[in-house]
């Protein structure tokens, strides 16, 4: 019997021997704990699980910015889509939606704030109403020659760019006074007779006689000035187009003038305009023609007085307008 319980006694303790050396030198775990260890690391922490992944938070930037709360940053083509700065650094929601907010409102702000305008340096200048305009219609027989001395309008003048300058010039084409013959009685009796071919007579109708009572030219561009900014000379040359309206009818017109400035170059307080060429105006265009005293066409006298008078009259003008 001793013998016996030697025998199980000596093989459990080189059993015990054996499995306390292996479980010494790192030995394996029981089969149910290795395979319970692969499961272990497929699980995220509590605090893994409860961090979004930098996909997640690039998608919820991707629809703020959808839902118009704010920016989402794309590398490069293909690259996946990055959150912001202050995101990564977890500043709060409301934080970001009011700061992106912000930034959106003053971009929109910015791109519908008004431009600065031509000409918005401007300075109004009234016409003076004693000027001059002369004018004479050539022809073989007869050189008809007279002028104009009531004006009325307003310019705009901006010194730092003379290419913005507009304005609107009117004459007064009752105080029509010719002077062909050097005799009072006889250019008086042209000038009456002029005065009817403009239905301005004084036996046509108060109607009729306001309608065609002024000539207007309305400056719609300066295409050339040299110098483009008014300098120390005080002086400039432009090539103006415009409209000149006359007996109810539009004509587009171009002129060169003269500018002759006074004061300073920074704040002009007067100028001074003359024609240096003559305006070329068509008789017919305008349709000025023979007329009675109460303005009815005159059937043949155009072609009686065909040959004395030419259908063009050569214009020169020179005119002042003030600061106001």
């Amino acid at each position: 019997m001793s013998v016996v319980y030697k025998s199980i006694l000596s093989v459990l303790l080189v059993a015990a021997c054996a499995w306390g050396c292996s479980v010494a030198q790192g030995g394996s775990a029981p089969p149910e704990e290795t395979a319970a260890e692969p499961a272990a690391e497929l699980q995220p922490t509590a605090a893994a699980a409860a961090a979004p992944t930098d996909r997640a938070r690039a998608e919820v930037v991707l629809s703020q910015e959808a839902a118009g709360q704010g920016p989402a940053t794309v590398e490069a083509a293909g690259e996946e889509p990055r959150v912001s700065a202050a995101a990564s650094a977890g500043e709060p929601a409301a934080k970001r939606h009011k700061r992106s907010a912000a930034s959106g409102a003053s971009a929109a702000a910015e791109s519908l704030a008004p431009r600065s305008k031509p000409g918005v340096g401007a300075s109004r200048f009234a016409i003076v109403g004693s000027g001059r305009a002369s004018f004479l219609i050539d022809a073989p027989l007869e050189k008809i020659k007279g002028r104009w001395t009531r004006f009325d309008g307003e310019l705009k003048v901006d010194a730092a760019d003379l290419r913005e300058t507009g304005g609107r010039v009117s004459m007064d084409l009752g105080d029509l006074r010719t002077h062909t013959f050097g005799d009072s009685g006889k250019d008086a009796k042209q000038t009456e007779h002029a005065k009817n071919w403009m239905e301005i007579g004084r036996e046509v109708s108060s109607a009729v006689r306001a309608k065609y009572a002024q000539a207007v030219f309305s400056i719609e561009r300066i295409e050339r000035v040299e110098p483009e900014r008014l300098d120390a000379s005080m002086k400039a040359v432009a090539t103006v187009a415009g409209t000149l309206t006359l007996h109810g009818i539009e004509a587009a017109k171009r002129v060169e003038v003269e500018l002759r400035f006074e004061g300073s170059p920074d704040a002009p307080t007067g100028v001074e305009i003359s024609t240096k060429k003559p305006l070329s105006v068509s008789l017919s265009r305008h349709q000025i023609k023979p007329r009675d005293l109460t303005g009815r066409f005159l059937a043949g006298a155009l072609e009686r007085v065909g040959q004395k008078i030419a259908d063009r009259a050569q214009v020169s003008v020179s005119i002042q307008a003030r600061r106001r």
